[in-house]
């Protein structure tokens, strides 16, 4: 086994990296997934993997992440339902981030009582900030993306 497939982590960066997301998914899922859908889930996941664990998002943050995903899908499943009722047909094609759309960026503000992570997200007009409730945590905590070992 390569060294790059005994972690999940370093397998889906590197297929990320490559753009061959679209051959990690589920055939069973394959043209199911909403584009917008999956661009979220995969920017969650890639958030979620920064090497300095201050940069990864809160938990609070992956969740609404999450529902935020979920009502993508949802709203393209009702509307692949419409198009099926009218006789139309969408096929779903998995988009690499670098085909535009979607973007998201962590920005961390600090003052001298609290610090804060916002979310941005350029499909979506809403900005999510939530306080960071656990100051002085390691940067490393649960990482090990960095020096990756099989279990």
């Amino acid at each position: 086994m390569e060294k790059k497939e005994m972690s999940l982590a370093v397998w889906f960066k590197s297929r990320h990296q490559n753009g061959e997301l679209d051959q990690i998914i589920d055939p069973s899922l394959k043209g199911k997934i909403e584009d917008e859908c999956f661009k979220v889930f995969v920017e969650i996941a890639v958030s979620c993997m920064h090497e300095n664990g201050k940069q990864r998002p809160s938990m609070n943050d992956v969740v609404e992440g999450l529902v935020y995903a979920l009502k993508l899908q949802q709203s393209g499943d009702k509307m692949d339902k419409d198009d099926e009722i009218k006789g139309e047909t969408k096929e779903a094609a998995i988009m690499n981030e670098s085909d535009g759309g979607f973007s998201s960026s962590w920005t961390e503000s600090s003052d001298s009582k609290n610090s804060s992570r916002v979310t941005n997200t350029s499909s979506d007009q809403s900005c999510s900030t939530t306080n960071n409730s656990i100051q002085g945590m390691s940067g490393t905590v649960f990482s090990e993306t960095k020096d990756p070992s099989g279990r």
